[in-house]
Order: C-alpha cells, then structure tokens, then sequence
C-alpha cells in the first residue's frame, strides 16, 4: 500500500502541501508559497514588536503580553524554517514508510499496521479539533463584550478587549472590526502551522510503534518450536532481525528529521512558560483575560504532551521488545537460532527514543519535569505580586 495516498495520511498531506512542506511538491510552487508564508510572518511580527518598543519600561502588563506574544510567533515561524531544512530528511522518512510497508508478509501484519495507522488518523483529528476549539475561544471572548453591549446597552460602552493586543499606528477602538479581523486571522494561521507540523510528527511515530509491533508478532512466531521444520524457525528469525533493524533506522531517521525542531520548540516552550506565568498573575483581577490567557497556558502543555507522548509510546514498545526476546521458548529452538536472539537482546538494550537534539528526550517523565517546574514559576511569581 502506498501511506502517502492513503486516507491514513490525507489530511496530515493537504496540510503540508498548503504551507509548502510537502516535498514531492514542485520547486516553483514551494517558492511561492514559502515566500507568501514569510511576508505573513513579518506582518504579524510587526505589531507585536511595535507595542513591545512602545511600553518597555513603561507599562509591564503590556510588555509582558506582547513578549509572549512575539516569542510564540517566533516559534512557529522557527519550526516552519526548520522542517524547510529538513526537506531531504523528511523525504527519506516518507519513503521509508512506503518500503516499509512492502517489508509485510501476511493479513496479520497489515492488519497490525493498519490500527496504528488509524490510530495515528484519529491523533490528527482529535488534535485539530482541540487546536481549533481553543482557538475560537480564544478569538471569541474578546468579543463577549460587545455582544453584552448589543443584550444589556448602558449609557458607556464596555471595555473593548483586543486579541492579541498589537500596536497599528492607529486609533484602535476606531478600527476595532478591522484589528480584531487581522488578530483572528493571525490566530488561525499559526493554529494551522501547529496542527499541520504536530500531527505529521504524530502519524508518523504511529508507523513506527506499528511496525515495532509486526517485530514482536514475528518474534513470537520464530520463536516457536517446530522440530519438523528447525531451519524455518531460523530464517523467520532472521527475518525478525532485519526487520527489527529497518525499524531501529527509521527511528533514527524519524529522529533526524524532527531533532531541530524538537530542540526549537522545548527550548522556547520553556522561556513562554516562565512568560506565560507572569501574563497569568498580572491578569488575576481580569476574570475574561485570565479565562483566555490561563486556557492558552493549558493549550501549552497539552502540546507538549502531544509531543511527549508518542516518543514515550515508542519508547514502550522497544521495552517490550526487549522484555519478549526472553519471555519466550528461546530454550527449545536451535543453536542458529538462539545466538541470532542473543545479538537481538543484545541491540534492544539499546533505548528507542527520540530526543530534542541529543539533548532532550521525549518521554513522559520529562514532560512532567516541565509541569513541575511550570507550576514553581507560577507560586513564586504570585508569591511577588
């Protein structure tokens, strides 16, 4: 089966092609469209910028908000650059897939990779559909106000509430409809970077996991006694090595792929949430900004968990590989075939990870570390409010 014209992987490929990633794109058109995606990000750049020079030292709300701002569109900028670098990277990752899929053998085995294909299908949606949810409440409260106005008018209007609360150069509360178009605009742009850079990555460690899994399927069966049939037993262990080897290098190349921009965005993720903590306890006596800006931090961290977590789902299966090479009957199968289990053993001692440059890896345990530590800068800001 070829995965990339698959409905497993056709949402993950109409995102990527709108941004320009997808690498089978011709050169013309990836010109155009990664030009067009860098003017947007200076436009949105400016604003934020502009507020940021403007209240520096003299209004700390203002600049802390637009620091957060500024550094979160940053990010996505970066990791859009990033997955740019990597084109011939991600390519050999593609086509690692597609071979991959050639290496299966029987019903069993497509069967195998054809539930963590869906289960990586459903990671996509369920994460676009949060992604897009926070988002538009993101963009809507802002406009609770006005609604309250047009319900229960007063002599005065309401406070008016921007979304990200920019600098323009003009009078804001006049050209409120405008600024609040572009501000959700910017919103639903970088939404979309994040949904279609993250569940790629998702969708393609689940084709990992699962052919991981089709390892341990052949490793049970290889390791079956057949007394009729010894040489058999061999050469389906054999089978399981080179398979279990195709897929230790596509985790490597999976990693390669991704190792910038893993070290991009946990590097960044940790500056916004010292940041971020600070917006929040300013924001304590403004229930809507506290509602908005307290699920953005929340949105942060289920982020990281999308991320975290299927590093961690790899990591569980290459432990529960190396848990069946002697959880089996390796005691009733030939000599040939117990040394190649042994230098099996030998090679799932090794970890199966994926890390943030070598130096970050992606697990739960790390991101729990990171929610520690979010959690201690918020009582020691609060603690000098």
């Amino acid at each position: 089966m070829d995965f990339h014209k698959s409905r497993y992987f056709s949402i993950n490929k109409r995102m990527l092609k709108c941004m320009g990633l997808w690498p089978y794109q011709s050169s013309l058109t990836k010109i155009v469209i990664h030009t067009c995606t860098t003017v947007i990000f200076i436009i949105l750049f400016i604003p934020q910028i502009c507020c940021f020079s403007m209240h520096i030292g003299h209004n700390g709300d203002k600049t802390m908000q637009a620091a957060a701002v500024t550094i979160y569109i940053f990010v996505i900028f970066l990791k859009s650059i990033a997955v740019m670098m990597a084109e011939n990277k991600t390519r050999k990752m593609y086509e690692n897939i597609v071979d991959n899929w050639k290496l299966l053998k029987n019903e069993d085995e497509f069967n195998t990779m054809k539930e963590h294909s869906e289960f990586g299908k459903l990671l996509t949606i369920g994460y676009i559909a949060y992604m897009y949810s926070a988002g538009t409440f993101f963009v809507t409260v802002p406009f609770v106000p006005i609604c309250i106005d047009y319900v229960f008018p007063t002599n005065s209007t309401r406070i008016r509430i921007f979304i990200l609360d920019g600098e323009y150069g003009v009078d804001k509360f006049d050209n409120y409809g405008k600024i609040y178009i572009f501000e959700s605009f910017t919103c639903i742009s970088t939404t979309f970077i994040f949904c279609a850079l993250d569940t790629t990555y998702s969708t393609c460690v689940q084709q990992c996991v699962g052919l991981m899994d089709v390892v341990k399927m052949r490793l049970k069966l290889a390791t079956k006694r057949d007394r009729s049939n010894e040489d058999g037993n061999y050469h389906a262990m054999r089978e399981c090595i080179i398979l279990h080897k195709n897929a230790l290098h596509f985790a490597k190349v999976l990693e390669s792929s991704y190792s910038t921009n893993f070290l991009i965005v946990m590097a960044t993720n940790v500056l916004i949430v010292s940041v971020g903590s600070v917006v929040i306890i300013m924001n304590l006596n403004r229930p809507l900004e506290l509602i908005r800006f307290g699920l953005i931090y929340i949105g942060l961290f289920i982020h990281m968990f999308y991320l975290s977590w299927p590093g961690q789902r790899l990591v569980n299966i290459g432990n529960q590989l190396y848990e069946d090479t002697y959880n089996n009957d390796w005691y009733q199968c030939s000599i040939e075939t117990q040394k190649l289990l042994r230098f099996m053993m030998m090679r799932c001692k090794e970890p199966c990870h994926l890390t943030a440059g070598g130096l970050y890896v992606m697990n739960m345990a790390n991101f729990g570390s990171l929610l520690k530590t979010s959690m201690s800068y918020i009582t020691v800001f609060s603690s000098y409010r």
